[in-house]
């Protein structure tokens, strides 16, 4: 898929036992295109899960690292630090491994904290349609849009073909539906805008194969249905779409005959059909009280751009500006300590069409327990229109990328701080987060409408601390 050499360091561990030993080689991938390294004085290794530090001097990145380990059948993982000083350059995590069977061909991408970084390598033929999701304990399916299938392996951090999405008909067009983790290892590429079906690629047999769906829900249509995953990581909500005001969950969970059971979400009705909508959710830390989903985006000219809909057994509530506003997306502000119960917590939703024009417009999103949801408008909110942008989050920020831009927003002042980026993604596009936490950015258009020929990650902030 690339045609470009990764830039890499070596780092390796040697298991120790009955007085021999063997090394464990580790690849470490820096990012593309990075001066910076060049400065790197000090490089920190913490071996988990005890949290043991070794530190070591380098000059650069031209060292290799060397550490010893007894065999044991603990999961453990690396994480590699590189440093200036006391600024931090690029950090990765490991994949889990055992020292009593380690994985061959281990590999750490290191990235710049709270950041994209430049994936290393050129794409030979770029897929701006690409669809992504992650397979549980293996990395990411990617999904070609003529059904080419790739795996990158979250252990070695290549990508390997698989067999090819071939179904009777040819595949589904890249905008019908969402490809997901099934939380199981496999992902399942579900279509709904003029029926609803279902396939399911397992990676560890390269197999496609048509899901069976037991239902009593009527075939409708549902171009543009908003989804998301479901509390419990079992099923996939589907919102609406076409001229559908009403709620379905497909399960994940595989029955006796390898079927899975669509049901409707009894007693919900969305206030409009809302195709092309975003969903998320609204969480708290330590309860499943006062938790909602968060639906962002109306055609309507008439519709506010958000609804709250309660988990609890509470009408939704339709809040915001009504008029027309598509591609608006929103991440939660409040994680942790501030989304305790009885905590009021936040949403920052901003940037798509508004009225038909991209704007820089966004709304802040109170939710307290008890009482009615409040929406605070933040006019000009990133300063510049961004008409698709794509979020980010870490324990400290959130984030949005759109046309080189970088948008940091901490979450405790909303002070936003823009640094230029190498992701040049305008339109489309998808991000995944692997086993690692490094989330990668993939596909997707620039404002000239090319494809964008380069894979980019986001690596979180280390909180301070």
């Amino acid at each position: 898929m690339t045609a470009r050499p990764a830039r890499c360091l070596a780092l390796a561990l040697a298991i120790t036992a009955c007085e021999s030993s063997y090394p464990v080689p580790i690849k470490v991938i820096l990012p593309e295109d990075d001066d910076s390294l060049d400065r790197a004085d000090n490089a920190a290794l913490v071996l988990l899960p005890e949290g043991e530090i070794y530190s070591y001097e380098i000059d650069g990145t031209d060292f290799e690292l060397a550490l010893e380990l007894e065999p044991d059948d603990v999961n453990r993982a690396i994480e590699l630090y590189l440093a200036d000083g006391d600024q931090l350059l690029v950090w990765g995590t490991s994949a889990p491994f055992s020292t009593q069977n380690p994985t061959e061909d281990l590999a750490i991408f290191l990235g710049q904290p709270g950041a994209l970084s430049i994936y290393p390598g050129e794409l030979v033929e770029p897929d701006p349609a690409v669809l992504a999701a992650s397979a549980e304990d293996r990395g990411i399916v990617l999904l070609g849009a003529a059904g080419e299938t790739f795996l990158f392996n979250q252990y070695t951090l290549d990508a390997d073909e698989g067999a090819r999405f071939e179904p009777e008909g040819g595949a589904p067009a890249a905008d019908d539906g969402a490809l997901l983790g099934d939380g199981v290892g496999g992902v399942l590429r579900v279509v709904w805008a003029e029926s609803l079906a279902a396939w399911r690629f397992d990676p560890g047999l390269n197999e496609w194969s048509e899901i069976a769906l037991t239902s009593t829900v009527e075939a409708t249509p549902r171009p543009g249905a908003a989804h998301l995953v479901d509390a419990a990581g079992t099923g996939v909500l589907i919102f609406g779409g076409g001229a559908t005001r009403d709620v379905i969950e497909l399960s994940f969970v595989a029955e006796s005959d390898d079927a899975r059971a669509v049901t409707v979400i009894d007693g919900l009705t969305l206030d409009d059909p809302r195709p092309g909508a975003h969903a998320s959710w609204l969480t708290r830390e330590d309860t499943d009280d006062d938790e909602a989903v968060l639906l962002a985006g109306t055609r309507s000219p008439d519709v506010p751009a958000l609804l709250i809909i309660p988990v609890a057994d509470a009408p939704p509530t339709a809040v915001g500006p009504a008029e027309p506003w598509e591609a608006l997306r929103c991440q939660q502000v409040d994680v942790g300590e501030a989304a305790k119960a009885g905590a009021t917590i936040r949403a920052l939703c901003a940037g798509g069409v508004r009225a038909g024009a991209p704007t820089a417009d966004g709304l802040l999103v109170r939710l307290t327990p008890g009482e009615a949801p409040e929406v605070e408008e933040l006019p000009a909110l990133l300063g510049e229109a961004m008409a698709a942008p794509l979020w980010f989050s870490d324990d400290s920020a959130i984030y949005a990328q759109y046309d080189g831009r970088w948008l940091s927003i901490p979450r405790d002042t909303l002070e936003l701080v823009e640094t230029p980026s190498p992701a040049l993604r305008a339109r489309g596009g998808c991000s995944v987060k692997l086993g690692t936490g490094a989330t990668f950015l993939l596909g997707g258009e620039t404002v000239d409408e090319a494809a964008v020929d380069r894979w980019h990650v986001f690596t979180p902030a280390i909180p301070p601390g």
